[in-house]
């Protein structure tokens, strides 16, 4: 709601009043367990709605005030980084434990209270373990609205901006992540195994007709450019590689419909 944080005379009323009692009641009847009146939520009809909303839903609801479709989301960063390491087979899944410090660049760094954890396998685990400074932000979290910890945080916002188009595609973390998927990608028997595992690993799904003729044209083109690059001594990014880093960069992967 627009007044997150202000639920008294000032605040704007509630679309749904009767929504909101029923769920109150539920959460004291479940033991006051907010675990319960997540799952609650998660499993209804209404919040697995698609976001591809209906020309008579646009025009009576323009602003989904009455829930009649799913609010399309682009992912926070914890999850774009974890699904990062997830997909190119880098994750820690280890649980518990105190906050891991990854590493940052050291410009960011320098005279801020921030060593990289000594275990190189901690600089992998799920962001939900990454020290949260209060003077310091991970600054792949940043980018995508992470918090500021010096403030209180009624609601996440959602922004779309360059830098986060900049670091999907030039960060130390994509980077990583896409030639990882490309090892995980090159043991499949052809050109079209590797792509279509290329999509169902990051986008979730195999790619249509026309996608499969453009992933097919670029790695075909990457592997020129690369086979120029090394006969001139300089070095290139394998094509399978530069698949990955443009899959990590597409609408479908960061955003959810």
């Amino acid at each position: 709601m627009p007044s997150a944080s202000e639920f008294g005379t000032r605040a704007e009323p509630p679309t749904h009043p009767e929504l909101l009692e029923w769920l109150a009641n539920e959460f004291v009847a479940s033991g006051w367990s907010i675990k319960k009146i997540h799952k609650v939520i998660l499993l209804s009809q209404t919040y697995q709605q698609s976001s591809r909303a209906s020309a008579a839903a646009l025009v009576r609801d323009p602003e989904n005030k009455l829930l009649s479709r799913q609010n399309r989301q682009r992912l926070e960063g914890e999850v774009i980084r974890d699904s990062l390491l997830a997909i190119s087979g880098q994750l820690n899944p280890k649980v518990g434990g105190p906050g891991v410090f990854p590493p940052i660049p050291s410009d960011i760094a320098k005279g801020a209270n921030w060593t990289p954890s000594a275990k190189v396998a901690d600089h992998n685990r799920r962001s939900l373990y990454i020290f949260a400074g209060r003077n310091l932000r991970y600054p792949f979290l940043e980018v995508f609205d992470a918090p500021d910890n010096n403030l209180s945080c009624p609601q996440r916002g959602r922004s779309t901006t360059a830098p986060q188009s900049l670091t999907l595609l030039n960060s130390e973390q994509v980077m990583a992540a896409a030639k990882a998927t490309a090892e995980r990608l090159a043991e499949g028997k052809s050109a079209e195994d590797q792509v279509k595992r290329g999509f169902r690993l990051i986008i979730g799904r195999l790619p249509s007709e026309k996608e499969w003729a453009l992933a097919r044209d670029f790695v075909s083109f990457c592997s020129s450019r690369r086979e120029e690059a090394l006969a001139s001594g300089s070095k290139s990014d394998q094509p399978l590689q530069e698949l990955c880093r443009a899959l990590f960069n597409i609408n479908a992967f960061v955003y959810v419909d």
